[in-house]
């Protein structure tokens, strides 16, 4: 849909705006004021949360990273350091919940918070944050869905990462003005969230 939300040159390079980091940032700034409430209700010192919020946001782009690394090692084989260019793509949920739940439990247990009390106090921000780096996906067409006759079905251009994917799956020629439609289950999921 949008990749890129806004680009322009600045000292002398290209500075690229992305829908997905964008709706990331803004699903976590989201889910941090909902997790501080919470603390409130779950009588969380508001301290405490703003700390562990702080390894929440560290770990999960860090373990989201990690987990995207491992799985597409090969392609990293000839360049390492680009291992570390997060702010290129290459963020996989299931590594950054991972890591959120390890460093989590360690915050919980060095500021005396009960797991289970600090879990009840995240959990509707998580589901807040994640409906929003699911717009994302949306934005920048990962996560694609199969291809349907449903009229909501989504298109994506080319630079959406659905046209590149079908593309390498030889199910487009290149000259292809779009995808063929799509079920978008990144909406679906946001909507689920």
């Amino acid at each position: 849909m949008y990749p890129k939300l806004i680009d322009f040159e600045l000292f002398g390079g290209t500075v690229v705006i992305g829908s997905y980091g964008v709706m990331v940032a803004l699903g976590y700034a989201l889910a941090a004021v909902v997790a501080y409430r919470q603390a409130k209700k779950s009588n969380i010192p508001g301290e405490d949360m703003l700390d562990l919020l702080f390894w929440v946001l560290v770990s999960s782009v860090v373990g989201s990273r990690v987990f995207y690394v491992i799985l597409n090692f090969a392609s990293f084989s000839d360049r390492l350091w680009e291992i570390f260019a997060f702010w290129q793509g290459g963020l996989v949920f299931y590594g950054g919940l991972i890591a959120v739940l390890v460093s989590g439990l360690v915050v919980v247990k060095i500021k005396h918070i009960g797991y289970l009390r600090a879990a009840d106090a995240i959990a509707p921000a998580l589901a807040t944050g994640h409906a929003f780096g699911r717009l994302g996906c949306f934005g920048v067409g990962c996560c694609w869905g199969k291809i349907t006759g449903v009229a909501w079905a989504a298109r994506f251009s080319p630079g959406a990462v659905a046209y590149g994917d079908l593309l390498q799956l030889n199910r487009l020629t290149g000259a292809d003005p779009t995808t063929p439609p799509l079920h978008p289950v990144q909406l679906y999921e946001a909507a689920g969230e």
